[in-house]
């Protein structure tokens, strides 16, 4: 049995999922969804290091709720206070995210994981900062928002700091 490129209309066989053709990728809807949740979280992310208040405004939901844990202690933040202290970082350059796996899914609610690297040239040891994160989204009015996210703070490794 034999499937279409959604791109070019190649005949692919049912197992095929890259176009010969043009190149094109065949996704299945959980690998789709995982890739636009990873696109809103690096909005977010990228808005939060910029201190871009009205993006991250936008991205998180009403409720939204934080946990962040490192360094022995475990803070907690609201969607209020996340935005109230977001960076200004002038020297962030960028945003990493690896290890992605959809957790679960419902037609309005989504859970990943996934691991976080942040880099910024002003830090005073020039590294990286890593975390693992568990990140809750809804789907509001046909948009994904972040309605909660638990964050472990990590070295280069993983292994919780």
């Amino acid at each position: 049995m034999e499937n279409e490129c959604p791109d070019c209309s190649a005949k692919l066989a049912i197992n095929q999922t890259e176009c010969s053709y043009c190149g094109a990728v065949r996704q299945n809807a959980d690998e789709a969804l995982l890739l636009e949740l990873m696109n809103v979280l690096r909005k977010y992310e990228t808005a939060r290091a910029r201190g871009n208040k009205l993006v991250m405004e936008s991205l998180l939901a009403d409720g939204y709720e934080s946990v962040e844990i490192g360094y022995g202690e475990e803070e907690r933040f609201d969607r209020q206070k996340t935005i109230e202290i977001a960076g200004g970082d002038k020297d962030f350059l960028s945003i990493g995210i690896i290890g992605e796996e959809l957790l679960e899914r419902t037609s309005e609610t989504a859970k990943m994981a996934c691991a976080l690297t942040t880099i910024s040239s002003g830090t005073i040891s020039s590294e990286p900062y890593f975390a693992r994160a568990k990140v809750s989204f809804v789907c509001r009015e046909g948009h994904w928002q972040i309605a909660a996210e638990h964050l472990v703070i990590t070295d280069k490794n993983g292994q919780e700091l």
